[in-house]
C-alpha cells in the first residue's frame, strides 16, 4: 500500500498522537514522486536519519517545520537486506548487530516478512 493510506490509518486509530513517520536521507530526494506527499506531510512529520552518501537537503517546496533530522549512525546495510535475512530465516550476526533483541523476538513471534 501507500504510505499515505498507513499515515491515514493510524490517524484515525490514534487521532491524538503526535506522529513521526522515520525515513533515511536516502528517501528525502525521492518525495515529489511519493503519492500524496502533501497530505502525509500535514498528518505526521518525517523523521530523518542520515544514510551514506545522501544528504539531509529538504527538496524545494515542502516546509521545513515538517522535518526532524536525526543524526544516526550510519550502518552500510540495506533494509531490504535485513528483511531477506529474516524471511529465509537467516541467524547472521550483522542483523543482531543492527536490530535490537526485543525487536527481533517480535519480528518472529508474529512471523513478519515470511
Amino acid at each position: 500500500g501507500y504510505t499515505v493510506d498507513t499515515v491515514k490509518a493510524l490517524r484515525r486509530r490514534w487521532p491524538e498522537v503526535d506522529w513521526h513517520f522515520i525515513i533515511g536521507s536516502d528517501n528525502l530526494q525521492e518525495l515529489p514522486n511519493w503519492h500524496q506527499t502533501e497530505m502525509i506531510l500535514r498528518e505526521v512529520k518525517l523523521a530523518v536519519g542520515t544514510r551514506y552518501g545522501h544528504d539531509l537537503s529538504i527538496p524545494a517546496g515542502y516546509p521545513e517545520d515538517r522535518f526532524r533530522m536525526v543524526a544516526t549512525q550510519i550502518v552500510d546495510v540495506s533494509s531490504s537486506t535485513l528483511r531477506a535475512c529474516l524471511r529465509f530465516g537467516i541467524d547472521d550476526p550483522l542483523i543482531r548487530s543492527v536490530i535490537p533483541q526485543r525487536v527481533l523476538e517480535y519480528i518472529r513471534k508474529h512471523k513478519l516478512y515470511q
